[in-house]
């Protein structure tokens, strides 16, 4: 009995490695004749020189591992060196593991291009430069300008570089607004699908004021980099309150529909309004309103007083609140993904009793 335990822990155990060795690739670390063959491929009609010697290097990632290395230069390029390896690597959430070949040429270039750029080239002081990142935060167009000039510069001439593949990548962020905007659109991202870089400055320019445009369009507050009209046709534009979402399929007002193109230029996100939004819905229907968007009140359907204002704000757990009064007291939206923001949600049933409205969205 015991004679065949053991055998049977030995068909095991050979079974299993056999199991593993079916699913490993490659298990033995690369020649450089294979790194060679590698680079061929990966770089046509490059000439490339590959260090006769290689080293080894612990594996980041896998403690029982190590990684060949060989040392690697464009004849073109002499001084700037980079790395091919032959790495441990499992697949995910395929069985298989082994043995690959990867290298670092693009990463090495675009830090050894950055370096130069700043050190020899050009200014980059409009941007925040981490490594080969670039990122902008901005609250105005007098922030955007000088900034998208100094990128067009960075790209026209790191294009020319040879062997420089993508462009460094660069981010904008708008900061600093009179009101939260974390649930808008705040950000542009010149991603590297975007290959016309030629016309760099134009689109971060363009991309920089849409977001500002957005973004106090959807508070209906000024925005000092742009004219009333200009902030109204883009508002028309963006939010053109049609079929499609996040615009409500029908809306009702003391039980009769009202057309939805009557609303045009109202900013809508995720089926929340502003406040100033709503004041601007409630005068397109003619409701009776005291003050101004920013600071209004009114009687409800249901009697009681309401008081909007962008002023009406409190700390709590150490995030900014803002809030409205019904008869004095403090109310906030009916639904709680506002996050604390002035924010209306349309889906609201207390929107009916408030001013007699409601709004409809396909599958409720």
């Amino acid at each position: 009995m015991k004679r065949r335990y053991c055998a049977g822990i030995l068909l095991a155990a050979v079974l299993l490695c056999l199991g593993l060795g079916g699913c490993l690739e490659h298990p033995l670390r690369h020649s450089r004749r294979e790194a060679i063959r590698y680079l061929e491929e990966r770089y046509p009609g490059e000439e490339i020189q590959v260090d006769f010697w290689s080293r080894t290097e612990q594996d980041p990632e896998y403690e029982l591992r190590r990684s060949r290395v060989w040392d690697c230069r464009f004849a073109d390029t002499p001084e700037i060196p980079f790395q091919v390896r032959s790495v441990w690597w499992t697949g995910n959430p395929a069985p298989v593991a082994g043995y690959r070949l990867t290298d670092n040429a693009r990463w090495v270039f675009r830090q050894a291009y950055m370096e130069r750029y700043l050190a020899q080239e050009g200014a980059l002081d409009a941007w925040e430069v981490e490594g080969s990142s670039l990122s902008l935060k901005f609250s105005s167009m007098e922030q955007v300008y000088p900034a998208a000039e100094q990128l067009q510069a960075l790209y026209d001439w790191y294009t020319g570089r040879p062997h420089s593949g993508e462009v460094p990548l660069a981010s904008c962020e708008l900061t600093d607004l009179p009101l939260p905007v974390w649930h808008l659109d705040d950000s542009v991202s010149v991603r590297a699908e975007y290959d016309n870089w030629d016309s760099t400055r134009q689109y971060v320019e363009s991309a920089c004021a849409s977001r500002l445009k957005y973004c106090y369009g959807f508070y209906r507050l000024p925005c000092p980099d742009f004219t009333p009209e200009q902030m109204e046709k883009y508002a028309r534009w963006v939010w053109p309150w049609n079929d499609r979402y996040p615009f409500p399929e029908s809306v009702w007002y003391r039980g009769e529909q009202a057309p939805k193109d009557t609303f045009a230029g109202i900013g809508v996100e995720g089926s929340f309004v502003s406040w100033a939004g709503f004041y601007e819905i409630l005068s397109r229907l003619d409701y009776p309103l005291e003050g101004t968007a920013d600071h209004f009140t009114f009687t409800g359907q249901d009697g009681c007083r309401y008081e909007f204002s962008y002023a009406f704000c409190r700390e709590e757990d150490s995030e900014t609140q803002w809030y409205f009064t019904r008869d004095g007291e403090a109310r906030t939206s009916g639904s709680s993904y506002t996050g604390g923001a002035p924010l209306l949600y349309l889906k609201d049933e207390a929107l009916e009793e408030m001013a007699g409205l409601k709004f409809f969205y396909r599958g409720g």
